[in-house]
């Protein structure tokens, strides 16, 4: 049998003298038994397994040696690191005596403050919690408390949201709602309450009337109906003495059972800003009309034609027709409406009883047939209207698209938002027919061309969205100046198109690639949906 060595000191492992914390050289030397059994796959002798378990045992003292030296020093490192940490702390507060924050002047800290104050977008959503601003301020310190205790204009947003089932911690408790009321003093509150049709209706009656003590403070009320809550709201009629806008929606079906007609903000001396949405079933509204300066409304063309006629100070209006769509009455009275200045149809018939010499921004749903473009032809020759941004909520018809464009060189800004598979042909093919080739060139003028996609966007042609921007913006013969993608959700450009598009934007291209609710949120503005209501 091969004895096994070191081969530091040339000793056998049994008369070795190093140290188990100063580990031999275990390496065998080549031509010994032991080095063959280790850089091979051998079947070992019943004698070998004699040195193989000398050269394990030997092994075994320094790696337990090594072992109580790393958890010693893990437990030094851990000791060191606390050290760390409290000398770090000990610093940043003595910095912080020295920090510029502390010698802000309030107005200038108060302004900062205004800036956190959460998103509409964000609270619509999920309301307002105690771990957001104006809160969170509170609890900094005893000057920054004192300074957003000082600024009522803080404390006038008031966002609360009831869902089914929500966790009690993220409610809005009426103690809450009442210290927020005493802090906005005597400042115009804007209220966005939304009430939840299977939620416990206690509590949300109880801050509601909290609210309504205040009424004739409300400057903005968005406000989300129950059967509930209707009734309380019924009970405020006459008393919406600074109410200047106003945003209604269900949160059901069940909530507008028995609910035959809202009158109860005609008479609102100050409102001018109006959207209500009926999804459900539209329910007929009163309102102010002659001051009205924006509405946005889903009713019948009969509604919508009453409000109209009176309505002559509008300058944004969202014609809206989701119920009782019927034959489309003769043509006769077309209703004038001088100051408008952006306007979007659910219907292209609609502008056949229009006219709008102000219009500069129109939006209007359509699809891949074109169906009753024509009408927009007609009423534009009829206004001769300034207008200069043109959006479609689908695709048209390539032909129809560069039939207007030709017609009206004011165009300036084009989008189109893709909602559906079905327009994914007519998108390709417009795409195509925009792209510069030779010496036709396609609605030159054009200095922004937008695209959004809301749902499932894989079926647009992003290569062809590439090629058509990028024959533009390298054409001497086109304005294009910017451009706009954006998409709900994934999954978007990728891989080569993506990096296209990007090497445009450091060319100079004003390129924006969005997806997610902020994309939504600017689709919706192509469309003059309001943010708040």
């Amino acid at each position: 049998m091969t004895s096994l060595q070191c081969h530091q000191c040339g000793a056998t492992f049994a008369s070795c003298n190093k140290s188990a914390s100063e580990p031999c050289d275990l390496n065998p030397p080549p031509g010994t038994r032991h080095y063959a059994l280790l850089n091979s796959n051998d079947v070992p002798l019943e004698s070998d397994s004699v040195f193989v378990k000398v050269a394990i045992s030997k092994i075994d003292a320094p790696l337990a040696s090594l072992d109580g030296e790393i958890a010693r020093l893990r437990a030094q490192l851990q000791q060191l690191e606390e050290e760390r940490a409290s000398l770090s702390c000990h610093r940043d507060r003595n910095c912080a005596i020295l920090s510029p924050l502390r010698r802000m002047p309030p107005e200038v800290l108060g302004q900062i403050f205004s800036w956190t104050l959460p998103l509409l977008r964000v609270t619509r959503e999920k309301g307002v919690h105690i771990t957001d601003s104006p809160w969170v301020l509170t609890h900094v310190s005893r000057r920054w408390r004192a300074i957003a205790f000082s600024i009522p204009s803080l404390w006038t947003f008031f966002a609360i949201r009831f869902r089914p089932h929500m966790n009690p911690s993220l409610a809005y408790p009426l103690p809450m709602v009442e210290t927020q009321i005493a802090r906005a003093q005597a400042q115009k509150l804007k209220i966005h309450f939304y009430g939840c049709e299977t939620s416990n209706s206690t509590p949300q009656k109880q801050i509601f009337q909290c609210l309504t003590k205040h009424v004739s403070r409300w400057e903005e009320l968005s406000f989300g109906l129950t059967s509930a809550l209707f009734p309380l709201l019924k009970n405020l009629q006459g008393r919406f003495l600074s109410l200047l806008r106003l945003g209604i929606q269900w949160d059901s079906p069940k909530s507008q059972l028995g609910v035959e007609s809202i009158d109860i903000f005609e008479m609102a001396p100050a409102l001018v800003n109006v959207g209500v949405r009926s999804e459900h079933r539209s329910i007929p509204i009163r309102l102010p009309v002659q001051q009205l300066t924006r509405y946005s409304l889903d009713a019948p063309w009969e509604t919508h034609r009453g409000i109209l006629k009176l309505a002559s100070n509008l300058v944004e209006a969202r014609i809206f027709i989701d119920f009782d769509l019927q034959a489309w009455p003769d043509h006769g009275e077309i209703i004038q409406l001088p100051r408008l200045e952006r306007l979007f149809v659910s219907h292209p018939e609609t502008l056949a009883y229009l006219a709008f010499p102000a219009l500069v921004a129109l939006a209007i749903h359509t699809d891949a047939s074109g169906e009753g473009l024509e009408h927009l032809e007609a009423s534009l020759t009829r206004s001769s209207c300034p207008l200069r941004s043109l959006y479609f909520n689908g695709c048209p018809d390539s032909r129809t698209t560069f039939q207007i464009l030709h017609k009206y060189p004011l165009i300036v800004d084009l989008g189109f938002i893709i909602n559906d598979s079905d327009q994914s042909g007519a998108f390709k093919t417009l795409m195509t027919d925009l792209i510069v080739c030779g010496s036709e060139v396609a609605a030159p003028r054009l200095s922004s061309l937008f695209l959004g996609c809301f749902g499932i966007n894989s079926y647009v042609d992003y290569e062809g969205y590439l090629e058509m921007v990028k024959s533009r913006w390298n054409s001497e013969r086109c304005a294009l100046k910017k451009a706009a993608l954006l998409s709900e959700s994934g999954p978007g450009p990728e891989g080569v198109t993506l990096s296209g598009l990007k090497r445009l934007r450091e060319e100079g291209l004003e390129l924006f690639l969005l997806d997610g609710p902020d994309a939504v949120e600017i689709m919706c503005g192509w469309l003059f949906y309001s943010r708040w209501v």
